[in-house]
Order: C-alpha cells, then sequence, then structure tokens
C-alpha cells in the first residue's frame, strides 16, 4: 500500500518527461489509459500521457490509500476527468512542452493549465477568447507573450474549474493577464487564480473556488507505492 497523503492545502505537482523513462511508469496505467496510448503517434505525446496518467494514479492513491491498479475514473457530461471512489480528492491535469502538472484539493473543485509559448498569431487569439478590457491589456503589455500565456492559461483554468470546459465561451471569463493573484466573479461564483511565472519561459495558472494559495512540489520518482517529491519555492514568481 502507498504511505497516506494528508495534505491540509491544495497541491500542484509538477513534473518533467526528462526526469522519467515511459517503460518504469507503463505498468500504473489503466486499460483505458493504454487504449488512448496507442493512438499517439508522435512519442513525445506519449511520454506526456503515461507521466500524467501515471502521476495521476500515484498521487490518488497516497490521498486514498488505495493501489493505483484499484482506482477508476469517470467523466462528468462535459467531460471533467473524476475518481469515482467516495473520498477521492478533486484533481486536474495539463501539460505542455516537457512539462506535467497535476492540481489536487480536498475540498474543492480545482483547474490547472501550463503552457509555453508556440508558434501561433496570439494577436487573433486574443481577440477571439478575450473581453475589450484584456485585450487593451495585452496590447499595453510591455511583454505581449507573457500577457497572452496568462490570459489562456487563467482562462482554461476557471473553465476547467468550473467543469464546463471551453463550452462556457472563454471570453466571458474575466481575467487579469498578469502574474499573481486575482478573483474573478463568473456565473455568479467567485474564483481565485493565482498565475505563476514556469520554467523556460512557461506559465502555470491554477483556480478555485476556495481563495488559498497552493503549494507547488516538484515529483522526482513515481511508483506504484506513491511518489517522492520537493517543495519548489524558489523558481515561480508572483
Amino acid at each position: 500500500m502507498p504511505n497516506i497523503i494528508k495534505a491540509s492545502v491544495p497541491v500542484v505537482y509538477i513534473a518533467n518527461r526528462n526526469d522519467f523513462t515511459t517503460d518504469d511508469l507503463i505498468y500504473l496505467l489503466g486499460d483505458e489509459e493504454l487504449t488512448r496510448l496507442d493512438r499517439f503517434r508522435q512519442h513525445p505525446d506519449k511520454e506526456r500521457h503515461v507521466l500524467a496518467h501515471s502521476l495521476k494514479r500515484a498521487v490518488l492513491s497516497q490521498y486514498l490509500s488505495s493501489a493505483t491498479h484499484e482506482l477508476r475514473f469517470s467523466q462528468s457530461d462535459y467531460g471533467k476527468p473524476f475518481c469515482v471512489h467516495p473520498d477521492s480528492p478533486f484533481f486536474n491535469l495539463s501539460h505542455s512542452g516537457d512539462w506535467v502538472v497535476l492540481a489536487v484539493s480536498a475540498e474543492s473543485e480545482v483547474g490547472v493549465d501550463v503552457e509555453f509559448e508556440r508558434a501561433i498569431d496570439a494577436d487573433s487569439v486574443v481577440k477571439r477568447v478575450s473581453s475589450a478590457r484584456e485585450i487593451a491589456v495585452y496590447q499595453r503589455s510591455e511583454c505581449p507573450q507573457n500577457c497572452f500565456l496568462c490570459l489562456w492559461t487563467q482562462k482554461e483554468a476557471i473553465s476547467k474549474t468550473c467543469g464546463q470546459g471551453i463550452s462556457v465561451g472563454l471570453s466571458s471569463i474575466p481575467c487579469s493577464g498578469e502574474v499573481g493573484f486575482h478573483l474573478s466573479s463568473f456565473m455568479g461564483v467567485s474564483y481565485a487564480s493565482y498565475t505563476y511565472l514556469f520554467f523556460e519561459g512557461g506559465v502555470l495558472s491554477y483556480a478555485s473556488v476556495a481563495h488559498e494559495s497552493p503549494k507547488i512540489e516538484r515529483v522526482t520518482h513515481i511508483s506504484g507505492g506513491g511518489i517522492s517529491s520537493s517543495l519548489v519555492d524558489s523558481v515561480f514568481a508572483l
């Protein structure tokens, strides 16, 4: 049995695919996750998938004191995954580049998103998913790329916390477009988002209906017995 995690605060677990070997983690995946793995054609996509779902199972097994293979998952009507165990914490996954992130909270729904700069037309995307105020913030920004990543990850994190994904209309989710703490009122609910400058030019946003900032733990080992991780406090800027 894995060691038990009794977290009093939300946690964002981060893991880099270069620190792990897919062959050492694949045994942790369930049948449905293995079926989805076969659909990927690019090796980096396979690595991210295996790391994300082995991390998910290893972490949740420690919260639930259950074996990884005993965990069962389903999806809401809007496609948000959840663990069917009655005592399961809330969780959410995201990945970009070499990084996988997993947000976990025992108290409330959470959403997380990590993004790195990509070859896309950020101006066009911002106009499509942002309010007039947010577009003005983006256009005035001294670093438009970071502002774009902040806006995008904040909207994604809040929409995932809401549980309805992009069906809510991202332009209707009010966001700051800046690193730091921000409160957003959306569909009659107050959401707190925490946005961090991530490694290597990326941006990470965490959101929840609780207003407590998460701990951030870097995972260095994943197995059927759980994870090994250490607190990260110097590479993020709020």
